[in-house]
């Protein structure tokens, strides 16, 4: 159907049934200011016996990362940020506690033209309530 994407993209394959596309940079993922308000910008395409049973299309030409987005913060800042966010919002409630452990993933993330790169930790696998933090300034933003 000639719609394969140009670029870079990993494809999941997530039974015979289920693949997507999904934009990289270097191998590391890209989200687009769309994928936590609309739903992923990616390819997914659902098979059955009979054929294609849904497609779903959302693919922009993605800017690679310029120079000026080159990362500024290391994990261990990053990390010691989203440790201090957390105490910060958490820290009345000793319940919650520090995780001992601190999954992550790095990323690039999509918005106004340019792909800047980030850290997505979380306190618990896979990546639930993710808090996002930029690689190049050190903001802070909650998915």
């Amino acid at each position: 159907m000639d719609l394969l994407p140009t670029g870079d993209y990993t494809v999941d394959v997530i039974d015979l049934q289920k693949n997507y596309f999904s934009h990289t940079y270097d191998d590391i993922p890209i989200f687009t200011e769309y994928d936590y308000e609309y739903g992923s910008e990616e390819i997914s395409v659902c098979f059955t016996e009979e054929g294609i049973r849904k497609l779903d299309y959302r693919w922009s030409n993605i800017t690679p990362v310029e120079s000026e987005s080159q990362i500024r913060i290391t994990l261990s800042e990053a990390k010691q940020l989203y440790l201090d966010y957390r105490e910060e919002k958490f820290g009345n409630h000793p319940e919650i506690g520090v995780p001992s452990k601190v999954p992550y993933q790095q990323v690039y993330v999509y918005e106004n033209g340019k792909s800047v790169p980030h850290y997505v930790f979380s306190n618990e696998e896979p990546l639930m309530m993710p808090v996002c933090v930029n690689a190049v300034t050190g903001d802070i933003t909650e998915w």
